[in-house]
């Protein structure tokens, strides 16, 4: 028995323990359906669509890790500013 098929028994095997008969015999028949490269078009369409599913992560992303810190330090840079200000104007009186 080589390396795969010996796999593929241990795999079969413990879906066979935890899943019911029917469900089995459909995951088993997945494993010998062969799949069809994508021609030119769907491939584009298929990374357009990715492209526009992961534009909000991306966003997400960029925004906790430019946004956020700029503003964030800005802020706590302002505030340094005006507490300077307001003791170098109660020196002064």
């Amino acid at each position: 028995m080589s390396y795969q098929e010996e796999i593929k028994y241990w795999i079969n095997y413990f879906l066979f323990l935890a899943l019911n008969k029917k469900y089995v015999l459909f995951l088993l028949h997945i494993n010998f359906i062969e799949f069809q490269m994508l021609d030119f078009s769907e491939f584009s369409g298929f990374l357009l669509f990715m492209f526009i599913f992961t534009a909000g992560f991306w966003l997400l992303i960029f925004l906790l890790t430019f946004v956020v810190p700029y503003w964030i330090g800005g802020t706590i840079w302002e505030n340094f500013k005006l507490k300077k200000q307001a003791r170098e104007a109660a020196e002064k009186k």
